[in-house]
């Protein structure tokens, strides 16, 4: 794949599911991580690589963090309209108030944060 401009090379390693297009190539961690790819000398979060193409996001600055719109279900999804540049700060009080946090300390099934109901509500009405 090597000469292919970097959304070329997203779109054949991904595939459309509903609204979202799946990454299905490398991620970081063991299981649930987060797309990467190869750009401009380094790897990067393919979130991140999405906010500064397309949300004029700089890549080098550490403060921000790719995140996901409540109605976009994958960490692997990178729709350019389902991912915005925030803090970490309010990434985090942007899932309690959608009821996606998870943190993993409280339960199996995503911490004391999550509410699957208002997540699944936020989802359908977005």
């Amino acid at each position: 794949m090597k000469g292919l401009d970097v959304i070329t090379r997203l779109k054949i390693r991904s595939r459309q599911v509903g609204d979202c297009m799946i990454w299905h190539g490398k991620t970081t961690g063991k299981t649930n991580g987060y797309g990467s790819i190869w750009y401009k000398g380094k790897d990067v979060r393919i979130g991140r690589l999405i906010c500064h193409l397309y949300h004029g996001a700089d890549l080098n600055d550490s403060s921000w963090v790719a995140a996901h719109k409540p109605e976009c279900t994958s960490s692997l999804c990178w729709i350019p309209e389902h991912l915005y540049p925030t803090s970490p700060h309010q990434n985090v009080q942007d899932q309690i108030a959608a009821g996606t946090f998870k943190d993993g300390r409280a339960n199996l099934n995503g911490g004391e944060n999550y509410n699957k109901e208002k997540a699944d509500k936020n989802r359908r009405n977005n």
